[in-house]
């Protein structure tokens, strides 16, 4: 009989424990810092995406800057405009209260003084089964033009043209988002859904300076779709016009990527949180019964 009861207790408890609500919980969806790759290869799970032949991805040791992953990074070496590196994951939905982040170091190793571009290099997630629909992260290069950063919504990979259908979340100024060295961001862009819709924050931290911060975003925040919130691409590389790195003859722009991490954050849902008490009230009514 105490056997029995204790089964019935266990059994309870753990139900209780599922029907008592908890944080947020965030969820490793991709973690690369490369150093499974070989030096003077291509990197694993990664593939080149935007104009054709316009960027090149290799493995170098950058252990003197990006060196928290023990040395190595994906080199994009950049020729044309719209060029990009891409990496596919298990596509995650964003519920209401539901959050994705990306994370990254990056810094435009060649040249020494890149050139000026109005927020040409870009990072994003996308849904790769809806066109690409997703959200754009941008920043300036170069010398002073006005610092300028941003999110967009974007209708397809790196869209910024609100005539086109893309809108703006959020923007601000700060010189140490501006990529006007070979100094080491660290970079950090999350998508939030709510009630509302759509929210964005991007954070950008110069080697040990404080960090930069936009958002979170409280413009246009409602998506014409709901594919807006199906994510499973995470992109990043240059689309500029004539002059900036890369383009128009200018010579190729070289950056490199290191410690991506990506985290899903979901909120339990209260419907399964109601079910989970449920069930914890009827075991202990069964209990008392026997």
């Amino acid at each position: 009989m105490r056997q029995h009861l204790n089964g019935w207790v266990a059994v309870a408890l753990a139900a209780m424990a599922l029907a008592t609500p908890t944080a947020a919980s965030a969820a490793i969806v991709i973690d690369d810092n490369f150093s499974g790759d070989t030096v003077g290869g291509t990197p694993a799970n990664y593939s080149t995406g935007g104009v054709a032949g316009g960027i090149t991805l290799g493995v170098v040791n950058d252990g003197n800057n990006l060196a928290t992953g023990g040395g190595n990074a994906l080199s994009g070496v950049v020729s044309n405009s719209t060029a990009y590196a891409q990496r596919s994951f298990t596509p995650q939905t964003l519920n209401v209260g539901d959050s994705i982040t990306m994370a990254f170091d990056l810094r435009i190793s060649d040249p020494a003084s890149p050139a000026s571009g109005d927020r040409i290099f870009r990072f994003g997630f996308y849904n790769s089964a809806a066109g690409s629909l997703g959200f754009t992260g941008r920043l300036d290069t170069g010398a002073n033009g006005g610092n300028t950063y941003d999110i967009f919504r974007s209708i397809s990979i790196f869209n910024t043209t609100t005539m086109s259908g893309s809108a703006s979340l959020v923007v601000g100024t700060a010189a140490d988002a501006q990529l006007d060295d070979n100094v080491v961001r660290h970079v950090t862009m999350t998508i939030s859904r709510d009630a509302a819709g759509a929210h964005g924050t991007l954070t950008v931290q110069e080697g040990s300076n404080a960090p930069v911060s936009i958002g979170p975003s409280t413009g246009a925040p409602l998506p014409p779709s709901d594919s807006y919130f199906t994510l499973d691409q995470f992109v990043i590389g240059f689309n500029g016009t004539a002059g900036a790195p890369g383009i128009g003859g200018v010579p190729p722009a070289t950056f490199l990527l290191d410690n991506v991490l990506i985290t899903s954050t979901v909120v339990p849902e209260p419907g399964a949180i109601c079910a989970a008490a449920g069930a914890a009230t009827l075991l202990m009514r069964r209990r008392r019964s026997s």
